[in-house]
């Protein structure tokens, strides 16, 4: 997590979700969270942070181990760099979706329009896709039914 997004836990009081970096060391996908401490007057008094390596279980494991039907899963976006951090096909981790313009029904996911809509994986195989906008903890899940 950079240190203006832990700053920003302290100083702004507000939690603050990591951009997904692949782990040197560990060499597995890894983000990081900052949330504030309030004393009883709702004055930040410190900040809880940590990392979650996305190669073990975590909490998001509950969503995306599970498939949805025979062949469809799921994916966790990361918008702001428009990649995914977890998905049920594990090989799609940090992969990095299309640039704007060339899937409209990801652009449109991505700027926070939810429903559902047609689009094709990298690998040109078209599906029917829904999106459903989370809080701002995790951004965007999408649901692919192949």
């Amino acid at each position: 997590m950079k240190a203006l997004e832990k700053v920003a836990a302290l100083k702004e009081g507000k939690t603050t979700i990591g951009s997904p970096v692949m782990g040197k060391a560990l060499r597995s996908t890894l983000f990081s969270m900052a949330t504030p401490i309030h004393d009883t007057e709702g004055k930040v008094i410190g900040a809880l942070a940590g990392t979650v390596d996305l190669a073990k279980p975590n909490f998001l494991s509950r969503i995306t181990d599970n498939s949805y039907g025979k062949t469809g899963g799921y994916l966790l976006i990361a918008p702001k760099v428009r990649t995914i951090v977890f998905a049920t096909d594990k090989k799609r981790i940090m992969e990095v979706l299309h640039a704007i313009g060339i899937d409209p029904f990801i652009d449109h996911a991505i700027d926070g329009w939810e429903g559902s809509g047609i689009t094709r994986t990298p690998l040109g195989v078209e599906v029917l896709a829904s999106t459903k906008g989370r809080p701002k903890i995790i951004e965007n899940v999408v649901q692919k039914i192949a």
